[in-house]
């Protein structure tokens, strides 16, 4: 992504001017997803496959069953290993009421599920390097934030450091991970602050650190650019309403604005969880509802000014938790990184 420009705009957030009023467009090329579908109603969780152009939805042969009341933001996945991961309360069955880590391959074909002590309070990514899952457990307000690690094969917890006694309220969702670096990032703000900011914990000693303030608005997602160093957050000054993407520094500290959306009209983009990005790095791919609250997926332009870029209704009852890239795609615009989650 041409995202290599100085960040003398720090503080720049000015408003796009000659907006016009949201205009959305079909879908220009097709791609086939795999997306985790959670359909309350059956109590079931699965993969199903989609078809971007149509929306249409067609669920895999084997699901999760009595499942669950997930926890909101607590969803991740491994593209290497190509699974999602989720974490929930069982609903039914011989767990019902128990914690569980949920497992399910991208094709659909396999589905597993295992008991865990407790459930996470605001964040849950995969740590790719040392192949675990990376959550985040406000203990309480006296003791504060504390990082847990947990094993995706066999659901033991284990503590990363000591409790961070300054550390804070959390945007559900709202993280990213920088494997690499052992860094995990995370929207986050004291009781008495009303602006959120990036927090940046190292996966190795449990340190968190405030990195940069945010402009005012509630964060929608976060993801790392890698190429850029840039953690870059969706800021919603409305479910409904205007977005900004925001470029944040995690190390020298500033931001800039990336993109600038007028979305009146428009959807209600589901706060928390990571989106994916095309190759090319034109688009920011989202899930979300319509104006009839039906789930879809959305697509918004990763910079520049303008309305949401595409929207497509999927056919399906229960709700799009997560979705990766899985099949042929015929659009650059179309070809994703990895994956998107809602």
């Amino acid at each position: 992504m041409a995202t290599q420009r100085s960040l003398s705009r720090r503080l720049g957030i000015v408003a796009a001017a000659g907006f016009s009023l949201l205009a959305l467009m079909t879908v220009p090329a097709q791609a086939q997803l795999s997306g985790l579908i959670h359909d309350p109603g059956t109590g079931e969780l699965s993969v199903a496959s989609i078809d971007s152009e149509s929306g249409i939805v067609t669920p895999a042969a084997v699901a999760i069953g009595d499942c669950c009341r997930l926890a909101s933001g607590l969803i991740a996945t491994d593209s290497t290993g190509e699974r999602f991961f989720a974490m929930g309360i069982w609903t039914g069955g011989d767990n019902v009421d128990l914690s569980g880590l949920f497992t399910l391959a991208f094709d659909g074909n396999s589905v597993a599920s295992m008991e865990i002590d407790s459930i996470p309070t605001a964040v849950l990514e995969y740590d790719a390097l040392n192949d675990r899952l990376i959550s985040v457990e406000v203990v309480d307000l006296a003791t504060g934030l504390l990082l847990r690690s947990f094993d995706p094969d066999t659901g033991v917890a284990t503590d990363i450091g000591a409790p961070n006694v300054d550390c804070c309220e959390i945007a559900t969702g709202v993280s990213a991970i920088d494997s690499a670096g052992q860094r995990l990032f995370f929207a986050g703000r004291l009781a008495e602050e009303a602006e959120w900011s990036v927090y940046s914990a190292d996966l190795t000693t449990g340190a968190v650190v405030a990195a940069e303030t945010l402009p005012a608005g509630h964060p929608g997602f976060m993801a790392y650019d890698a190429g850029t160093g840039l953690v870059q957050v969706l800021m919603q000054q409305t479910l409904a309403g205007d977005t900004q993407i925001i470029g944040v520094d995690p190390v020298n500290g500033g931001l800039l604005v990336l993109a600038d959306h007028a979305n009146a009209d428009c959807c209600l983009l589901t706060p928390g969880q990571t989106p994916s990005q095309s190759q090319d790095g034109d688009f920011w791919w989202l899930s979300g509802t319509d104006s009839t609250l039906a789930s879809a997926v959305l697509a918004l332009s990763a910079e520049g000014s303008g309305g949401l870029t595409a929207l497509q209704v999927l056919d399906t009852a229960g709700l799009l938790q997560a979705v990766v890239v899985d099949g042929q795609t015929v659009s650059l615009d179309l070809i994703f990184d990895d994956r998107f989650e809602l």
